[in-house]
């Protein structure tokens, strides 16, 4: 978290310890993440203008069965995906602005929550630009699961007796072990660009409603992720009385389903 919100000061601000040219804006996204506009350099251009720091961006797996042709354009291979609000990440700022990100850079947590209260943020959506996320593409989905997973304990990942995995790391142990062959998100994908490259946000219904405020989307979760944050605040209570209590407000607070609390509040 560190290197995102604090190291891009030393290589893009005036005064910077390596800064060689100030910047306009960071991107601040992982390597098989990209955020996309037809005309990227105008909307930023114009979001400058209007004092706009943090633009609201769109997330979308995209997904394909081919592996990547590294000589072919990669929005020429790729071009049906499914939306995807766990990556409404905000991963573009102005480079002034001090940025704060939640781990994994997603629009949730006290790192999001932190970032919407820091001064001189300001956020649109008029512009809808897209993060096109390109792990669920030809063999890259086992791959990357393969090396995921080796960041976690395998021995805190149990299977429940109807077949769900659940604790940390639990869904790339699940596609370790059912090796897919191809996502199985590719059974269920829409086109996103069309032939030009634009990105069909039509096919999507409204993901953000219209105006130049934030609107929160929703966020809803999978089976895995309500298991972890039901695990989690589990084990919180078991160091700490009152974190269980602590955890629901802050998932009250920032905006997620009532599926998550609910769910928590099952495991007692």
């Amino acid at each position: 978290m560190k290197i995102k919100s604090e190291a891009y000061k030393d290589f893009s601000r005036a005064g910077g310890r390596y800064t060689e040219e100030v910047a306009d804006w960071v991107i601040c996204v992982d390597i098989d993440e990209l955020v996309y506009h037809p005309d990227l350099h105008s909307v930023l251009s114009d979001y400058k203008r209007s004092g706009v720091t943090v633009p609201n961006i769109i997330g979308f797996n995209m997904v394909g069965s081919n592996d990547i042709d590294p000589e072919k354009p990669l929005l020429e291979q790729y071009r049906l995906g499914v939306r995807e609000p766990v990556f409404d990440k905000r991963a573009i700022f102005d480079v002034s602005f001090d940025m704060a990100y939640t781990e994994g850079c997603h629009s949730w947590g006290a790192g999001f929550e932190h970032m919407k209260q820091r001064y001189g943020y300001k956020t649109s959506n008029k512009h809808k630009i897209a993060l096109l996320h390109y792990k669920h593409i030809g063999s890259r989905l086992l791959e990357s699961s393969k090396a995921n997973l080796s960041r976690f304990s395998e021995d805190d990942i149990k299977i429940t007796e109807d077949g769900r995995y659940v604790g940390p790391g639990s869904h790339y142990k699940f596609y370790v072990d059912k090796s897919f062959k191809e996502s199985p998100l590719v059974r269920s994908a829409v086109e996103v660009l069309d032939k030009e490259y634009n990105v069909l946000f039509d096919n999507f219904g409204d993901p953000i409603n219209k105006g130049s405020k934030l609107v929160s989307s929703d966020h809803r979760l999978d089976e895995n992720s309500l298991n972890f944050l039901a695990d989690l605040a589990f084990k919180l209570e078991r160091l700490d009385s009152t974190a269980h209590e602590r955890l629901i407000n802050m998932i009250n607070s920032s905006g997620h389903p009532k599926e998550v609390i609910t769910k928590i509040l099952s495991k007692h």
